[in-house]
């Protein structure tokens, strides 16, 4: 098992896209990720993906078409 940690950040007045969560099957990884986007705060996610493919990516285009990127 292979554990991805990965950041996005926000580049436009947009909300979080939460179904992003869902499409690269991640989770926010502190409370405090969990509160600032329960909250509408967040501008820099660090979020986690755990699967068994080693080269594992998010989807950085898709994450940029919502108005946030991958750092």
């Amino acid at each position: 098992m292979w554990v991805h940690r990965f950041k996005v950040q926000r580049l436009r007045d947009l909300p979080f896209p939460i179904d992003m969560l869902r499409f690269d099957a991640c989770h926010p990884v502190s409370q405090q990720d969990i509160s600032n986007l329960t909250h509408g705060f967040a501008h820099l996610v660090e979020l986690e993906h755990r699967c068994a493919d080693k080269e594992w990516e998010p989807t950085d285009r898709r994450w940029a078409s919502f108005g946030w990127q991958v750092v």
